[in-house]
């Protein structure tokens, strides 16, 4: 029984009641996640709200989702100096199943990295990862979820953050009830990666109808990405010429690091959007509709197509870049791949005064009225390819039935 008294909070618990003065301000900082224990009492959740901490519980990821996660995270630590601990028995045991206390319900592997990635730019003192259990690890599926999350540790501690605070992160609202006037820039969080990129992370919040733009608002979260090789004063990082972009999906910094490296080569500023419904803008998610008719969920969703991807990336080209004095200087280029090639072409019609350069890798529509003109020519294309194998020796080009012509 007296083992029960010591647990894994013990030190947080007792330095807490305690009321040590080195301790009152950091404990306004401290936050419990992923809390799904049996072993826990009443008492011991009303003693952790007193005294200050944080509780998000393991339901809460379905109810909040994890960018709200992340958000209240950050937002209660804002600055501070930050010790995380991960306890690998918040992982379901269905999928991290060699620990001690197993507790099912938990947190998925996905789930728990994408909280973590969300944290990089927050100022890390420490961070560790405790009750692995190797003896009971079958197939090792612990231990390799244990080793990944360290991975994620170590990418964040790469990140070097500056003073600015984090706390002015507006909470995630409701979208069908939110009504704002202005579109602006805001809540913007600077921070380093280890001797090479410069990040910016901004929030615009623009209209959710620009056919009504003084109604209802929405966030549109980006990420620039400056080269401090090409900006090593602010007058040149002013000058640094836009190059944007984004997959059709929010951007994971660390899936598109390298690509923008290659860009920032070329003498550009990277940034990088999470459009308009996914990542940090604001979310479209099955909680925020589950009282809406299917005619409210139509209404609301026809607001998330190119053409308003296009007019968000507009409004903010017109934020970043608009009062440069030089007209060249208010223009930008524009990258895409994929849908991004559908948005590349979208804003080109739109609004091509707004553009210096635009790269297409992939994705270009039919420039035509029906895409059955393009279907045509492309299964007349393939009815007559050539025909590329590889045999043993030599590589053999088949143009027709008991036909072949050596190549190599």
């Amino acid at each position: 029984m007296d083992q029960i008294e010591v647990a894994y909070s013990t030190l947080l618990d007792r330095r807490t009641s305690e009321g040590t003065s080195e301790w009152k301000e950091p404990t306004r900082a401290l936050s419990k996640d992923g809390l799904e224990h049996p072993r826990i009492g009443i008492g011991d959740l009303e003693n952790d709200k007193e005294v200050g901490f944080q509780l998000i519980s393991s339901d809460d990821i379905d109810d909040l989702g994890i960018q709200e996660v992340i958000r209240r995270i950050r937002s209660r630590v804002g600055s501070s100096p930050v010790y995380l601990s991960l306890d690998i028995d918040v992982i379901d045991p269905g999928l991290a199943p060699a620990t001690g206390t197993p507790e099912a319900g938990g947190w998925t592997t996905r789930e728990m990295k994408r909280i973590l990635r969300g944290l990089a730019g927050l100022n890390f003192i420490g961070v560790d990862i405790v009750e692995v259990a190797p003896a009971y690890d079958n197939a090792e599926i612990t231990s390799i979820a244990a080793a990944d999350f360290v991975t994620d540790f170590l990418s964040m501690l790469l990140a070097e953050t500056s003073s600015t605070s984090v706390t002015g992160r507006r909470e995630i609202r409701d979208e069908f009830v939110d009504h704002r006037p202005s579109m602006s820039q805001q809540s913007l969080e600077t921070y380093v990666l280890t001797g090479s990129t410069k990040i910016i992370e901004r929030f615009f919040e623009l209209p959710l109808d620009y056919g009504d733009p003084d109604g209802q608002k929405i966030q549109v979260f980006a990420r620039s990405m400056i080269p401090l090789d090409k900006a090593k004063t602010p007058e040149q990082e002013a000058n640094l010429p836009y190059c944007t972009g984004g997959p059709g999906f929010e951007v994971d910094m660390a899936g598109y690091t390298s690509m923008a490296t290659i860009i920032h080569k070329e003498g550009y500023q990277t940034l990088w959007l999470d459009q308009r419904g996914t990542g940090l803008s604001t979310p479209f998610s099955a909680n925020l509709v589950s009282d809406k008719s299917d005619e409210e969920i139509f209404q609301y969703l026809k607001h998330f197509r190119a053409d308003n991807i296009v007019r968000d990336c507009e409004a903010i080209r017109k934020i970043l870049l608009g009062t440069k004095a030089d007209e060249k200087d208010r223009k930008w280029t524009i990258l895409g791949q994929s849908f991004g090639g559908f948005c590349c072409l979208t804003y080109l019609s739109f609004y091509p005064e707004g553009l210096k350069e635009v790269f297409i890798t992939a994705g270009i529509p039919p420039l035509v009225d029906s895409p059955d003109t393009v279907y045509r020519a492309l299964a007349s294309k393939i009815t007559t390819q050539v025909i590329i194998r590889w045999l043993p020796n030599q590589v053999v080009d088949r143009t027709g039935p008991g036909t072949q012509r050596r190549l190599l």
